[in-house]
């Protein structure tokens, strides 16, 4: 049987580290957003940090709130000892102008 726990640690050796992208910390969660092909992404400890984040991606707004309180289903074995990994919510207004 294959158990998931410890998945919310890195894995060792399975990435070359010579090609790492040092941007964001390894496992960091993130949030990404799409408009019209165009990508941006926010880190959960950055939204996390503020509350709220209120920002303007291409023409659209956006709003991402963050809660505390979701559990890692992948982290321990017993969820009970799990962290807290809380989680994201993404609200996006587009504008479309009528002729």
């Amino acid at each position: 049987m294959t158990t998931f726990h410890g998945r919310t640690a890195p894995l060792k050796r399975f990435f070359d580290t010579a090609k790492v992208d040092k941007r964001l910390p390894a496992m960091e969660r993130i949030v990404d957003i799409e408009n019209n092909g165009n990508y941006k992404i926010y880190s959960f400890s950055s939204v996390a940090k503020k509350g709220v984040i209120n920002d303007t991606f291409k023409t659209s707004k956006v709003v991402l709130f963050y809660n505390s309180g979701a559990i890692s289903i992948l982290d321990k074995n017993d969820i009970s000892k799990s962290k807290n990994i809380g989680s994201v919510t993404v609200l996006m207004l587009f504008w479309m102008e009528c002729i």
